[in-house]
């Protein structure tokens, strides 16, 4: 990637409609309604201009998150990046523009349609190739659906395509995950991110907590499941390069990373979140109320904070060490200023407790690190 002198910048849209809402799912969504994906469009176009973008950034990633956003369709879709793509800002050449979708709502001309509109790469929510799993989950689509979903894509014409898959799972065995996991070499995917079930505020399993804990693995099950998920994923050739993404022929995905590296990004549309000069904005999550707003002329902004340099410092290192060549002490200091003495004294012990290693100036996870992250993270922050 050549060096340009433009500030890099990512966008994240987000289209919150869906046919219907999973229980484990804490996002913001909403019902599926063609006038309102209409209004949302146009609401995206005006919240452009409300946010004065500098025209001397340049864009690294669109990534279309939702929600389902795919029910948005291919004109809208087209719509939208023609709208981003007139604009002065410079882009990098191959832009990564993703596209969130459901193995249900995937037919051919579809993905043709979303090919030409200016998608590059497809992020599928699969989450299980076990029917049991997927009827446990809420989900609309069986194995079989998923399987015919991905080679449908490879037939518009789409060479990266990732998929999301789950584990923690009611019920979830060792051998059926073992299945799935052998099911992936066959498959023309070149990125998958791997989730376990977490119960969030929000989500319907939250309600139902104590009933839905007592169907879920066992810490001891839980560890055989991630690292079973590990060693399959590196016999089918994916390769580890950030705490829950793997990847082939070396397509990490440009719009994640740059959230883990800091790369500043513009949210769009109800519940979305900023970051720009490290300051975090949230926009309302409703969309009636992101609606009104807009038209109103004003930024649907619901909370603002600013990060002090202490915290933004300590923030950034946690989330740099999500990803497998951790963190250039050199570069991050460079960039984020010179670690406190507290950082390097929890750097120490975490260190001599065998949750990091350091070698001259990098800093990173040891496999035993990846296993706890979030509990390197907390002591980070």
């Amino acid at each position: 990637m050549a060096i340009t002198g433009k500030s890099p910048l990512s966008l994240y849209f987000h289209i919150p409609f869906c046919k219907k809402k999973c229980p484990y799912c804490h996002f913001y969504v909403t019902r599926d309604d063609e006038i309102k994906k209409d209004e949302l469009l146009l609401a995206f176009f005006q919240e452009w201009d409300l946010l004065n973008i500098p025209t001397h950034s340049e864009i690294h990633s669109i990534y279309l998150g939702g929600g389902t956003p795919s029910l948005f369709g291919p004109q809208r879709v087209e719509k939208l990046l023609d709208f981003i793509f007139s604009k002065s800002l410079k882009r990098i050449d191959p832009l990564e523009v993703t596209l969130e979708i459901n193995p249900e709502d995937v037919t051919l001309e579809k993905m043709i349609g979303f090919k030409k509109a200016g998608i590059n790469r497809i992020s599928m929510g699969v989450q299980a190739l076990h029917d049991p799993s997927l009827i446990s989950l809420g989900r609309n689509h069986n194995s079989k659906k998923s399987i015919e979903a991905i080679f449908i894509m490879k037939e518009a014409g789409f060479d990266n395509i990732s998929i999301d898959l789950m584990y923690d799972r009611p019920h979830q065995k060792l051998e059926d995950w073992e299945n799935e996991l052998s099911l992936l070499k066959n498959l023309p995917i070149t990125h998958l991110s791997l989730y376990n079930l977490t119960i969030e505020e929000g989500s319907a399993y939250k309600k139902q907590e104590k009933t839905i804990r007592l169907t879920l693995p066992k810490e001891e099950e839980s560890l055989k499941l991630h690292n079973k998920a590990i060693e399959g994923l590196k016999e089918a050739g994916f390769e580890r390069y950030e705490i829950s993404a793997f990847c082939k022929n070396n397509l990490k995905s440009v719009h994640n990373l740059g959230y883990w590296q800091g790369r500043p990004f513009y949210g769009f549309g109800p519940s979305a979140f900023s970051y720009i000069d490290k300051k975090r904005n949230k926009n309302i999550s409703h969309l009636d109320q992101y609606l009104t707003q807009i038209n109103k002329g004003k930024l649907p902004i619901d909370f603002a904070e600013e990060l002090d340099a202490t915290s933004s410092q300590k923030e950034m290192l946690a989330v740099g060490l999500r990803v497998a060549d951790g963190v250039d002490l050199d570069q991050f200091q460079n960039t984020y200023g010179l670690l406190t003495k507290e950082t390097n004294s929890t750097i120490l012990r975490l260190i001599d407790e065998g949750y990091l290693a350091k070698s001259l100036n990098q800093l990173q996870l040891t496999s035993y690190g990846q296993l706890f992250y979030d509990d390197v993270g907390v002591a980070l922050i």
